[in-house]
């Protein structure tokens, strides 16, 4: 996450009180991340999907693709 930390190192110097970067790096901005890139598609990546899934329910979560 280079991109996050210069963007930090800069809101620091810029505004401390400003939170961006706390923001970027939680998971809410994730799932956003990951949700927006492929909604309306007609199949979401088994790789993304893990990843969401692990993001909302816990790292325990399994994906098993194939409309399981």
């Amino acid at each position: 996450m280079l991109y996050i930390d210069a963007f930090e190192e800069a809101e620091q110097e810029e505004n401390p009180d400003t939170p961006l970067t706390k923001l970027m790096r939680s998971p809410i901005c994730e799932m956003t991340e990951l949700v927006d890139c492929y909604y309306g598609w007609t199949s979401f990546p088994d790789g993304y999907a893990t990843r969401l899934g692990r993001l909302v329910f816990g790292e325990s979560i399994e994906w098993g693709g194939g409309g399981k």
